[in-house]
């Protein structure tokens, strides 16, 4: 009898020992397994957290200006010219169209070649030596030790129309302009680089008109336009009179 007690009492034993074991292998079994972010000290992985918190939100700020509606006050230009601090854009509306007339278009007229002229009034403008080191050029120091000789290129290009301009009226401006085929097809061609350079992205629309069977182009729409009267004031703060015969001296040519 006490055989068969401590068998029994061994057997209870024993399947309370087999209990317990399972009940602890299941309890382990349902814990949380370690990842390797269980070994990342809490201040590292706050240190991380953080970064790519300031990383989103600063990618979320470079997208934003990225469409921003005036990008040359966001991004730096690709070279350096000293009238780079006064750019600005704005919205514009241009009327191209072919019947609407303005002062610099039509027939030859006084008003019209005052107009054309003031647009190149201050084209001629001193530069420093530091704007010219800076440039990456070189250029011709004026006589009286002001500066050296610059022209901004926007000022060489409408140059280069007037100058075409005059040839289309020839007949008009025949005693006032020296005509030279190589110097019209050079500006012909300095206005097509210029154009491709500074490419317009503007989209240009149809109608239809209920004279002609073909599209008609819609001339008049919103532009991306530098403010023009912003580079005139530049231009005519540091403008000079190339005719004045002390300021553009030949080294050689030149009479004493």
């Amino acid at each position: 009898m006490d055989g068969a007690r401590i068998s029994i009492e061994e057997d209870k034993r024993l399947l309370s020992d087999h209990l317990t074991d399972r009940h602890s292998e299941e309890s382990q079994s349902v814990r949380p397994r370690k990842t390797r972010f269980d070994c990342i000290p809490v201040a590292t992985l706050s240190a991380l957290l953080l970064f790519f918190a300031l990383y989103s939100a600063a990618l979320v700020s470079f997208i934003k200006r990225g469409y921003s509606t005036s990008p040359c006050t966001q991004c730096q230009p690709l070279l350096y010219s000293p009238a780079n601090g006064i750019l600005t854009k704005e919205e514009k509306i241009l009327d191209a169209s072919v019947l609407r007339g303005n002062v610099y278009k039509g027939p030859p007229r006084p008003e019209l070649d005052k107009a054309w002229q003031e647009l190149l009034l201050d084209a001629n403008v001193r530069v420093s030596g530091e704007e010219l080191a800076k440039s990456g050029g070189e250029s011709i120091l004026l006589g009286d030790g002001s500066g050296y000789y610059g022209i901004l290129d926007v000022f060489h290009q409408l140059h280069c129309l007037k100058y075409v301009r005059h040839f289309v009226f020839q007949d008009y401006y025949n005693d006032t302009m020296p005509w030279t085929p190589t110097h019209v097809d050079h500006c012909i061609d300095s206005i097509r680089q210029n154009l491709m350079c500074n490419a317009d992205l503007s989209l240009m629309t149809f109608h239809w008109v209920d004279d002609d069977m073909a599209p008609k182009p819609l001339f008049r729409r919103t532009h991306e336009c530098a403010n023009w009267d912003k580079i005139q004031d530049w231009a005519s703060k540091r403008s000079f009179n190339p005719d004045d015969p002390k300021l553009l001296l030949h080294p050689k040519l030149a009479k004493n």
